[in-house]
């Protein structure tokens, strides 16, 4: 299930499931027990938490995916010195 913004309204609608991505500016979400999250990102703090370590491993990039982002971030600051020097 994807709920784009989720409220506290939706919360009876969310527990039953195994698994749900949603967003919310709502910091009180955090603290519900009857929300079963794995992982969440706090967009305020820059964060992720997790409540399982063992879900760190499954974000852990692997070395390709290391050199394919670095390979963005060159290409990016190419672009962006050259576009700074016209």
């Amino acid at each position: 299930m994807l709920i784009p913004y989720f409220s506290v309204q939706h919360l009876d609608d969310i527990i039953p499931l195994q698994g749900f991505l949603a967003g919310t500016s709502n910091p009180l979400i955090k603290t519900l027990t009857k929300v079963n999250w794995d992982i969440l990102v706090d967009i305020d703090h820059n964060a992720l938490q997790f409540k399982n370590d063992s879900f760190k491993k499954l974000l852990a990039l692997s070395k390709p995916e290391k050199e394919f982002i670095q390979n963005i971030l060159q290409v990016r600051f190419i672009i962006r010195t050259n576009i700074d020097n016209l």
